[in-house]
């Protein structure tokens, strides 16, 4: 009988108090939907924004509209770590089937988060088939705020001491996360950085086009960069990579380490 109680109350409860409500905002490419009208207004006209702004910087013209609009789930929350994920599959020569989760405080979703995010979408519209792992990565994470790049060179620095490095002819071809996911992050942000410091964003994305489509990652970057062997960009972005001003820190020494290319 208590069960049976119990059971009547909840129900009860389930009929008389309606689940919280969202609004919803829809552009051509965007659906959001979010707690608050505002929100949803605001992040639509802030994902069409960067979809047309980093598909400019990066390709050179504006990736065609999406077949349906992406379905868009905003949690804002002050009290949660900024986090972002976005799912699509690749079907009869196109992108379908895009969905993104953002989760986190306004500022940082607004300004890291969703442009990460967006990266994924416009290589993906414009490869029109999965991107290397590094270059996916390493391109979402070069459209984030100056803030959370410093956080990914800080990370980098530290998981060279610790020798928590990666060979460039395997990341180059990497299809899938690694387990230490975080070096994968913050090296693959790195190497797209310095990649695109020495010819620009399109030259970067014309690299990773020919290695993709040859699957000869040595010969690409010999043809694009001008390095004879991997191992050579590897070193020469590690020479990079400490010399750089922002990546000055205390710490007794610089690690005298090479990157493998095997």
């Amino acid at each position: 009988m208590e069960s049976l109680a119990l059971f009547k109350i909840a129900l009860f409860l389930v009929i008389i108090i309606p689940a919280p409500k969202q609004s919803y905002c829809q552009t051509v490419n965007f659906a959001v939907y979010a707690e608050k009208q505002e929100d949803c207004k605001e992040f639509a006209e802030a994902a069409e924004k960067l979809r047309k702004e980093i598909s400019e910087r990066w390709l050179g013209y504006v990736v065609a509209d999406l077949n349906s609009p992406c379905i868009l789930d905003l949690k804002i929350n002050p009290n949660a770590g900024p986090r972002g994920n976005t799912s699509f599959a690749f079907q009869f020569g196109g992108v379908w089937n895009f969905r993104m989760e953002l989760v986190g405080p306004k500022e940082s979703l607004l300004d890291s988060v969703l442009p990460h995010e967006i990266a994924h979408i416009v290589l993906a519209c414009h490869f029109k088939k999965p991107v290397p792992r590094w270059a996916d990565e390493g391109c979402a994470t070069y459209v984030e705020c100056v803030r959370e790049q410093k956080i990914h060179n800080r990370m980098l620095r530290r998981f060279l001491i610790q020798q928590r490095t990666f060979a460039f002819a395997h990341i180059m071809t990497m299809k899938e996360y690694p387990r230490d996911i975080m070096p994968f992050y913050a090296g693959s942000h790195s190497l797209c950085e310095y990649l695109v410091k020495l010819k620009g964003e399109r030259h970067f994305i014309s690299y990773i086009s020919e290695g993709m489509q040859t699957q000869n990652w040595e010969e690409a970057t010999k043809k694009y960069y001008g390095f004879e062997k991997m191992k050579d960009l590897g070193n020469s972005w590690h020479r990079w990579f400490f010399q750089n001003d922002y990546a000055k820190l205390k710490m007794v020494s610089t690690p005298k380490t090479t990157i493998s290319s095997k």
